[in-house]
């Protein structure tokens, strides 16, 4: 903001000093050429500028002459004319030059005085246009210095408006930044609990893994200890098994052996081994047809008498 005042400050001095260095030079150059053009309308009225002087000194004496003439003159005559023929009359009574070079110097000096009220007028009317240029000048500098400060009014009511909105955008974002603020604060207070809850989660998490984890660890060493008991009394029974078979075709043998040491005689010859199948097979019948046999057995031994 302070570049931008000096901007247009700088912007606006810049165009005040060209507006005042233009009138200046404008007004110096017309007052530079009035003295140009007064030379150059004496050096026309009188042949050359350097004449000015003599012209100026000739004048001086025939005005000395004239306030002379008319002290020395008499009441009585009433008008130039007369005044210049009494110093005329004086003139000759003292035997100076006659008639001819008093009304020749009337005459130069009525031509100066014609000239000089010329280039007086003209230097009057000159120093009217410098004082209407003057006065323009005047008129445009205060016109510039009151647009400028109409200007310089505007920007600083225009600077004063951007401050104010300055200001409220700052007190605005400030107050924006502490609501940040403490929306941030709050909200790390929200993920520091939350973070905590599901910290204290996780760690009854864990300590209810760990202790579950160590519960199936004791139940595994009890199922180990209990296959171990299992296994070692199904060896224990498996022996004892094996002991009872063991026993058994031991007897089974026995009685095989038993049975051949009987059966052995009788099938020495063929006529035993032929007798001992018909008794086997004789046996074998009756097994078979035992109840029919055992009934009729039966009512034979309970026929009535």
């Amino acid at each position: 903001m302070q570049q931008g005042l000096r901007d247009v400050g700088a912007r606006v001095i810049t165009g005040l000093n060209e507006g005042v260095v233009d009138s200046l030079h404008s007004a110096a150059g017309a007052v530079a050429s009035k003295p140009r053009e007064i030379a150059s309308l004496i050096r026309h009225h009188f042949g050359s500028a350097d004449n000015i002087s003599v012209l100026r000194d000739g004048a001086e004496e025939a005005e000395d002459r004239a306030s002379a003439a008319h002290l020395q003159s008499s009441p009585k005559f009433g008008s130039d004319e007369d005044c210049s023929s009494a110093t005329s009359g004086s003139n000759g009574m003292t035997g100076a030059p006659g008639g001819p070079p008093s009304s020749r110097g009337n005459t130069l000096e009525r031509g100066h005085r014609g000239s000089l009220d010329m280039l007086m007028q003209e230097l009057r009317d000159t120093q009217t246009r410098l004082e209407e240029t003057l006065e323009s000048v005047r008129s445009g500098y205060m016109k510039e210095c009151r647009l400028v400060m109409q200007a310089l009014q505007e920007e600083r009511f225009r600077c004063e408006r951007l401050e104010e909105q300055v200001n409220d955008l700052t007190e605005l974002h400030q107050n924006e930044i502490l609501n940040l603020k403490q929306e941030l604060a709050s909200m790390e207070e929200k993920i520091a609990y939350q973070s905590n809850e599901r910290a204290r989660d996780l760690q009854e998490a864990l300590e209810a893994c760990q202790t579950r984890v160590s519960k199936m660890e004791l139940q595994q060493q009890q199922v180990v200890q209990l296959e171990g008991l299992e296994n070692a009394t199904a060896r224990t029974l498996m022996g004892k098994l094996i002991n009872v078979l063991l026993a058994l075709m031991a007897v089974l043998l026995v009685f095989v052996s038993t049975v051949a040491n009987c059966v052995v005689p009788l099938m020495k010859t063929r006529s035993r081994s032929v007798s001992s199948l018909l008794v086997f097979l004789l046996f074998a019948v009756l097994w078979r047809n035992w109840d029919a046999f055992s009934g009729h057995t039966s009512r034979l031994l309970h026929v009535p008498r």
